[in-house]
């Protein structure tokens, strides 16, 4: 038996309010604005960095979203950049009155922003660069007094003091002014791989976050070659590799044993895996110099590594940006090159199935931050900053020529544009940077029903049984319309034990002693089922393809019956389930 949304809600749920554009606060008065550069988000709270052209001057806003939760986030801090976030925890590099450039964590509230450890004494610097986030820390080039001595090192933070750790002096070959430039690195499992040039050759190192786990991988000893990490994907790190000004294309499995050559060619910073898990894609250059030409994919195998068409490439992204981002299934929306300008196209890994989606809307470009793109929650929706003869504004898509269209936000030919730097969560909505020709750049919100944004959020702690807590989590892709394999799975339950799904159109928080009850039990629909002989249940949700729905939350929480379990010694609980469904 199949779940409906819509015969099981139909009935429960309200409409959803017409979404809106919102100033969250107009920072500098004036024409000016307050041009926000850098921005993070915990997808509760988003920081960044801003303007006032006043007494506050450069220092770090914090917003949760509405105009009432925008403030300055602490007094007195300044010259605020190099901003990570690690999903839970959001990192910046500032300076204050008693501190010189130091790296400090924040929740987005003002007694939540600390330094987690100072490096330096006084008013001297720290911090050099913040690189890249991997396993809950931020990694980070700062200097810091080791046996007395200021000593330049690679650091990692977990946002603790304890866990601020030294994990290896030097620069790694880079100088101070160009790490941030060249870093490149990328996470595979618990490791993150990492380019190390000190010795003068290109050696692939990786760290687990600790010491004695940082260490040297690969190394050919010759100065003529270096191996750079571009992504891990498929139990590998994919890898450039530049052979006398020449490059390659290798893999490693994180032993020198297992990082061999896999074909000639330069592969761009901007390899993107579909959702579907058994392809990436990534622009390509057969000749192993100039300019990227093709546009090529890879199952992870030598056969499986081919070109998908000459027509169109995707070029490089500076570290930590992309160039592509899934829409579901095969499906991946790009900003491709074709001649000299840059198009939104989409590939589903065929020549065919190749597509420029628009002949009038360009990808708008930054130096620092590539063709800023980004995803809309787990459907096939994206943003891009595009330029088109309404000037620099805020492009949607959904992977359809029908479906990318420009968002005039400042009508006429203008300069909104969204920032190249900022896109992000928090809560209900998107924070991010417009011009309206009348205040300058300004932080403003965007909900993401606006958006037909599509969601599957894990929320709460679920409670014990017998197996431990059970886990609830939605398969088979996002709650788009039209999805028909959409489905809530169950597992860590109690074997061949009754399982009763509760959904609701509100979240609830209904303590009752170590549990908690995570559905709105007065407004819900319950269903029972039986899981399996692993303690596994899977619930097919059919999605129907009604536009009325898009916007619709549904909470969802399975009740095991368990004489194990944690509540009253009858039940076990799992966490909860956001859906929002969208496009």
């Amino acid at each position: 038996m199949h779940l409906s949304l819509l015969a099981l809600l139909v009935a429960s749920l309200t409409s959803v309010a017409a979404a809106q554009v919102t100033l969250l606060k107009d920072i500098r008065p004036g024409r000016l604005g307050s041009s926000g550069t850098e921005i993070v988000s915990d997808g509760n709270f988003a920081v960044f960095a801003a303007n006032d052209g006043g007494t506050l001057g450069n220092t770090v806003w914090a917003t949760n979203g509405s105009p009432a939760g925008t403030y300055y986030l602490r007094t007195g801090l300044k010259n605020p950049k190099w901003f990570a976030s690690t999903g839970d925890k959001m990192f910046f590099s500032a300076s204050d009155a008693q501190n010189g450039q130091e790296l400090w964590v924040t929740d987005g509230t003002p007694s939540g922003t600390v330094i987690p450890k100072k490096l330096m004494n006084g008013l001297l610097d720290s911090t050099v660069a913040v690189v890249t986030t991997h396993e809950g820390s931020v990694y980070f080039f700062a200097y810091g007094l080791v046996n007395n001595q200021r000593t330049l090192g690679l650091w990692c933070s977990d946002g603790s003091a304890s866990g601020t750790i030294l994990l290896k002096t030097g620069t790694l070959g880079f100088s101070t002014s160009t790490i941030a430039t060249y870093w490149r690195s990328a996470s595979l499992g618990k490791d993150l791989y990492f380019l190390n040039r000190e010795t003068g050759t290109g050696e692939l190192w990786k760290t687990d976050g600790t010491v004695a786990g940082t260490q040297m991988v690969f190394t050919f000893n010759d100065r003529a070659k270096q191996i750079s990490p571009l992504i891990g994907w498929k139990g590998k790190v994919w890898c450039d590799v530049i052979q006398n000004a020449k490059h390659e294309l290798w893999t490693s499995d994180g032993t020198s044993a297992g990082t061999s050559f896999l074909v000639n060619g330069w592969a761009a910073n901007s390899m993107t895996p579909a959702d579907s898990g058994d392809v990436m894609y990534f622009g390509f250059a057969p000749s192993g110099t100039g300019t990227y030409t093709e546009l090529w994919k890879t199952d992870g195998t030598l056969a499986g590594t081919q070109s998908i068409t000459n027509q169109v490439t995707m070029l490089d992204a500076p570290p930590g940006h992309t160039q592509g981002v899934p829409l579901g299934g095969r499906k991946v929306f790009f900003a491709g090159r074709v001649g000299n300008a840059m198009w939104p196209f989409v590939t589903d890994g065929t020549a065919t199935g190749t597509v420029q989606l628009s002949s009038t809307i360009n990808m708008w470009v930054s130096p620092q931050f590539g063709y800023h793109i980004a995803r809309v929650g787990d459907g096939s929706v994206a943003v891009f900053h595009s330029a088109s003869n309404m000037g620099q504004e805020l492009g949607l898509t959904d992977g359809t020529p029908q479906g990318t269209k420009v968002f005039d936000f400042r009508p006429g030919l203008s300069i909104t544009g969204m920032p190249t730097w900022g896109f992000v969560r928090t809560r209900e909505n998107y924070v991010l940077y417009f011009d309206d020709g009348v205040i300058g750049n300004e932080p403003y919100a965007i909900a993401l029903t606006w958006f037909g944004a599509a969601f599957n959020e894990q929320y709460g702690t679920g409670c014990s049984g017998t197996n431990g807590v059970p886990v609830l989590r939605g398969v088979g892709g996002a709650p788009t319309l039209g999805n028909n394999n959409f489905a809530l799975e169950l597992s860590n339950a109690r074997p061949n034990a009754i399982a009763v799904l509760a959904l609701s159109p509100q979240p609830a928080a209904l303590t009752i002693g170590p549990c908690t009850i995570l559905v709105d039990i007065a407004t819900s629909i319950l269903e029972g089922r039986t899981t399996d002989a692993a303690g596994v249940l899977r619930v097919p949700v059919v999605v129907p393809n009604n536009a009325s729905l898009i916007g619709i939350n549904v909470y969802w929480q399975e009740i095991v019956i368990d004489p194990q379990g944690s509540l009253v010694s009858q039940f076990a609980l799992s966490n909860g389930l956001r859906t929002l469904v969208g496009r």
